[in-house]
């Protein structure tokens, strides 16, 4: 049905919004309330534990509720946390906000992916995945933007929040149209007893889970390490973290229509590999590079999404909610420990943490097949 394909894309384009306006605002809110690294750290990783308990309970509420109902449920939420944040007089009211605005993006994040899986054609998966999240790419290419138009009428932090949470009531309120119940698309089913392989699930999720650290890392920690680091104002900053974004959704848009003749392995290796390059070029010779991170990170989480469609067909809920929850336990560890790095060797050392979990990543889609006798596809 066409209307939950809408609802999941809706609701990932904002949230890739609200979530990628906490990096260019980042330093002046560490500057408003006097934090230290570790402390200001707690800005991303109170949401992104929150994350990890909303992702597991999501597989739950799923099989009761349905996807609609979660995307409904968390979008009220989201709107709210941010209206939250943008009246906050004091630091921990923000961390207050943020506890329920990582449990919205826990909720979100399984109730988008399972409602596209189960809407879409299994011969049309991985276009709708690319595109589903290509929203995510395009919101996180305007989320800078919006940040720097908004401090040109607006002076403070706060105020972006004030305009993502009114497009986050927006969709709250056009949720009620969409409807909870629908005949579902049966994909391709197999005789494998899935049940019985957690561990596999859960590896193929750490996989998933050491990319989307890495790519968190760059989108929300870029901004600082620019300004800190490498001396760029916020505006400098703001159009090299577009760059990122736009190469992030170009590539994914491509993917919706380019369907490459090697294999999702082959394709996955190639997307950790070149990630790894770019992010290096950028440490030794120029920022820019990070710009590049974008287009070679783009097609790996819709592969990987489409990769688990065909390893596990009866059980892809599960799998969805291990790697959403795996994701936003890996984000706290990123944050956390680029705080405590920070605070102790300096933000450029931070930074090698995005290398590190792609080359994670690559080891374990390298190793995959050798540990588990399944090929990725």
């Amino acid at each position: 049905m066409k209307s939950w394909i809408f609802l999941a894309y809706a609701s990932l384009f904002v949230l890739g919004l609200s979530d990628n306006i906490r990096g260019p605002i980042f330093t002046d809110l560490t500057q408003e309330f006097g934090l230290s690294q570790s402390k200001g750290a707690l800005f991303f990783s109170v949401s992104s534990g929150m994350t990890i308990v909303a992702g597991y309970l999501a597989k739950f509420i799923m099989e009761k509720w349905g996807p609609i109902a979660i995307l409904r449920f968390s979008l009220g939420i989201y709107t709210l946390a941010q209206l939250g944040i943008w009246f906050s007089p004091a630091y921990w009211v923000v961390l207050m906000c943020i506890f329920f605005f990582g449990a919205a993006m826990g909720f979100m994040g399984v109730g988008q992916n399972v409602a596209v899986i189960e809407a879409s054609p299994p011969k049309e998966l991985r276009q709708w995945l690319s595109g589903l999240h290509s929203m995510y790419g395009a919101a996180s290419f305007l989320a800078p933007l919006l940040v720097s138009g908004v401090a040109s009428v607006a002076v403070g932090w706060r105020h972006p929040f004030l305009v993502t949470g009114l497009f986050s009531g927006i969709f709250f309120i056009i949720s009620f149209f969409v409807p909870m119940k629908k005949q579902l698309i049966h994909h391709a089913e197999t005789k494998v007893d899935e049940k019985s392989r957690h561990f596999e699930q859960i590896f193929f999720a750490l996989a998933v889970a050491f990319y989307v650290g890495s790519e968190l890392l760059i989108s929300t920690r870029l901004p600082q390490y620019l300004r800190e680091v490498q001396g760029y104002s916020l505006d400098q900053a703001a159009v090299l973290t577009s760059g990122f974004f736009a190469f992030l959704l170009a590539g994914r848009v491509l993917f919706i229509f380019w369907k490459p003749k090697v294999s999702l392995k082959s394709q996955m290796v190639t997307c950790l590999a070149a990630s790894i390059l770019f992010m290096a070029l950028g440490f030794v010779m120029t920022p820019y590079f990070f710009s590049l991170v974008g287009i070679a990170m783009a097609p790996y989480y819709p592969l990987a999404l489409t990769s688990a469609g065909g390893l596990f067909p009866r059980s892809l809920n599960a799998v969805t909610s291990y790697s959403i929850a795996l994701s936003g336990l890996m984000i706290v560890a990123m944050h956390s420990l680029y705080g405590v790095i920070g605070d102790m060797f300096g933000i450029d050392k931070s930074m090698m943490i995005g290398p590190f979990f792609s080359l994670m990543a690559l080891g374990m889609i390298l190793m995959y097949q050798k540990i588990f006798n399944r090929v990725l596809g």
